[in-house]
């Protein structure tokens, strides 16, 4: 029970500290760029992946959520 408390209490100061960011005085570098398309490229990669993977799965689970068959 505390600790559950605790979290939201933490959670909350976090989410409030984030919504007022101070000034950061960050530099980015040329690399973070490249940084940024890879991180982009991976996940292009791990879409296509998974569709190749469980495509079929996720879309007949789709298709059955959202059937109108009214046999129920």
């Amino acid at each position: 029970m505390y600790r559950s408390f605790f979290m939201r209490i933490l959670f909350t100061l976090f989410f409030l500290l984030s919504c007022f960011p101070f000034s950061a005085q960050a530099y980015l570098d040329p690399g973070a760029g490249s940084m940024v398309i890879q991180v982009l490229m991976a996940g292009v990669a791990g879409v296509i992946a998974f569709i190749k993977l469980y495509g079929k799965q996720a879309f007949s689970a789709l298709k059955k959520m959202f059937s109108n068959d009214k046999n129920g």
